[in-house]
């Protein structure tokens, strides 16, 4: 298949998107990972609609930000997107086109950066991975005040915590 015919496809099952000023949130509600597209990667993805090539998604970049894209910056882009599974299917650069780095695209002027697409990515934790265990030994301000009285979150019921001395946040306690 020649470069000029491919035609990706955006994801958008399983996924929460959050359009902000400069730049587009992507949940992916399967993987726990949320991605940051700044506006050009956004733009490229939102294009990817199975009916466009790289060619014509190039052409509407350079439109659209009024600077110079090529075919090389729209595959940098569908690269990321394909890495981090925001496309419906994983694709490959076509042989012969040619791979331009981030750095190599940078050299190439201010207004060839601005286009530079950058997804950036974060695993987030799940929500039982996200709470705080907070230990029992441990005085905690906000959570048991002053200490002394607190019911204690181990050891048996009706024990209560009480300070080692000082009452403060972060000073140990005692269940007794």
């Amino acid at each position: 298949m020649r470069h000029d015919q491919i035609v990706p496809r955006a994801r958008k099952v399983g996924l929460i998107v959050k359009n902000l000023n400069d730049e587009v949130l992507v949940y992916d509600l399967e993987r726990n990972k949320a991605h940051s597209l700044n506006s050009s990667a956004a733009f490229i993805w939102k294009k990817c609609n199975g009916r466009r090539t790289a060619g014509e998604v190039a052409q509407a970049l350079s439109k659209e930000f009024k600077v110079p894209a090529d075919e090389q910056t729209v595959w940098l882009a569908l690269d990321q997107l394909s890495k981090f599974n925001l496309l419906e299917a994983k694709i490959t650069r076509p042989a012969g086109m040619p791979q331009i780095s981030r750095r190599q695209m940078m050299r190439l002027g201010a207004a060839a950066a601005f286009a530079l697409p950058v997804i950036v990515s974060i695993v987030a934790p799940t929500t039982a991975n996200a709470q705080t265990a907070i230990s029992p030994s441990v005085c905690n301000a906000r959570l048991q005040p002053n200490c002394g009285g607190t019911p204690c979150t181990g050891g048996s019921g009706g024990q209560t915590c009480q300070p080692f001395g000082a009452v403060g946040a972060g000073e140990p306690c005692k269940c007794q």
